[in-house]
């Protein structure tokens, strides 16, 4: 009686391993799942800023070329977006004396970074964006 209540001992014993096993598995796993979700929630949220920033700069230039501003000056961004070290800057690349602006604006929220030329003509007195490029 002896000899089969040590089998089953070792029995029990190695299926506890076997499934301590498992279960250190599944969480590790699980844990490594939620860190993935995390930085794919974190990358989404910093692109769709990006793209807000992009937006914000087009309409930015197009309001200064209207009051015939200097594209280049500093801009200033909500204190929101400084904890995000986030920065918006305007780069002309043409000469606006041809009825026509070719304007760079490069944003940064974190560690990325996103540029977009956009091109603007002046038609009936007012600049209308006429191309949108974005950059890597």
């Amino acid at each position: 009686m002896n000899r089969k209540m040590r089998r089953r001992g070792g029995f029990t014993m190695v299926v506890a391993v076997v499934l301590i096993f498992i279960i250190g598995m599944t969480l590790s796993s699980l844990g490594f799942s939620t860190y993935m979700q995390m930085m794919r929630t974190q990358t989404l949220s910093e692109d769709a800023q990006l793209r807000q920033l992009l937006l914000a700069g087009m309409e930015i230039a197009r309001g200064r070329l209207q009051t015939s501003a200097k594209v280049e000056a500093p801009l200033a961004l909500p204190d929101s977006l400084g904890a995000d070290a986030a920065t918006l800057a305007l780069h002309l690349k043409s000469d606006p004396a041809a009825g026509q602006q070719t304007i760079q604006i490069d944003a940064a929220v974190s560690n990325r970074r996103l540029s977009q030329t956009v091109q603007f003509a002046q038609r009936g007195g007012a600049w209308q964006l006429t191309s949108a490029e974005l950059m890597d």
